[in-house]
């Protein structure tokens, strides 16, 4: 995702989709913390908090699909 496809999807409370361990689960986007590494130097992750279960997860923004969940 971009940062501009995230602004949206926070925005309309859009469902979005993170994969991990073969699992794939829908979340909203909670926030986004900005991170600076050596290696990669500034960069974004999301926190996302779960629809089914009340739990958050901070991930890549390139490990989210932003496709509309009907």
């Amino acid at each position: 995702m971009t940062i501009d496809e995230v602004q949206q999807a926070m925005v309309s409370g859009q469902t979005v989709r993170h994969t991990h361990g073969g699992i794939t689960a829908e979340y909203t986007i909670s926030g986004v913390i900005s991170r600076y590494s050596k290696i990669r130097g500034w960069y974004y992750v999301l926190e996302l908090k779960d629809r089914k279960a009340d739990s958050l997860s901070v991930v890549n923004m390139e490990e989210v699909e932003n496709e509309r969940i009907y």
